[in-house]
């Protein structure tokens, strides 16, 4: 009996266990290959961010929350979004692309830079 119930404590305990924090890797994830993109869809004018990211930690991760910054040819900060995509997994020591897209809301010749990072992520193990 007490062997069964340590078994499905066990058990338990993995499916609910919030798994490995993400800022304590967050540096290992490197992003590059970034470029903007401009487009149209049904909704109206849109900017998408293509790139790649690398896994450097030893952590499969899921569930990828990004964020970006759009700034002028000033530097001015004239546009932002977060995206998250429960769809991407990216296992460790592996490199997947990617795109984020938002509605536009600026002419193009305004977006002159960009930065982009993620801000959180799911341990890959994590069930929920």
């Amino acid at each position: 009996m007490i062997i069964s119930f340590s078994f499905l404590g066990m058990i338990f305990q993995r499916s609910f266990s919030q798994g490995e924090d993400f800022q304590k890797y967050s540096k290992q994830i490197i992003i590059s290959d970034t470029r903007l993109q401009f487009g149209e869809s049904k909704c109206g004018h849109t900017v998408a961010i293509l790139g790649q990211m690398r896994n450097e930690s030893p952590v499969d991760w899921k569930e990828i929350h990004f964020q970006v910054e759009f700034r002028d040819v000033g530097g001015n900060l004239i546009d932002t979004g977060q995206e998250l995509k429960y769809s991407y997994y990216l296992p460790t020591r592996e490199e997947a692309a990617f795109k984020i897209s938002f509605a536009r809301e600026f002419p193009t010749e305004l977006y002159a830079s960009h930065s982009i990072k993620i801000i959180e992520a799911k341990d890959g193990k994590q069930r929920f």
